[in-house]
């Protein structure tokens, strides 16, 4: 299971921890945006790993609230009259 949040750091700026749970439900791993390398490279279409931590965060709470699909209906709904 992963547990996605946004928090606060010591200096004042957004983050976003990641928290992954082994079958047993014990922690297996956490990590934040601030913790992820790559070679020092940032994500091609985000500026850094915090813009795409928190796109991925926000994805995620659209998915569970179930807003996506209600978006998808609507869009197949109106796709009779507007075409997309």
């Amino acid at each position: 299971m992963l547990f996605v949040y946004s928090a606060v750091n010591g200096e004042g700026e957004d983050i976003v921890h990641f928290v992954l749970f082994g079958a047993n439900e014990k922690t297996s791993d956490a990590f934040s945006d601030e913790s992820i390398r790559f070679d020092n490279v940032v994500p091609e279409v985000f500026e850094n790993w915090y813009l795409l931590c928190s796109a991925l965060l926000d994805m995620g709470t659209r998915q569970a609230s179930g807003s996506d699909d209600v978006l998808d209906a609507m869009i197949d709904e109106l796709d009779d009259d507007v075409p997309f």
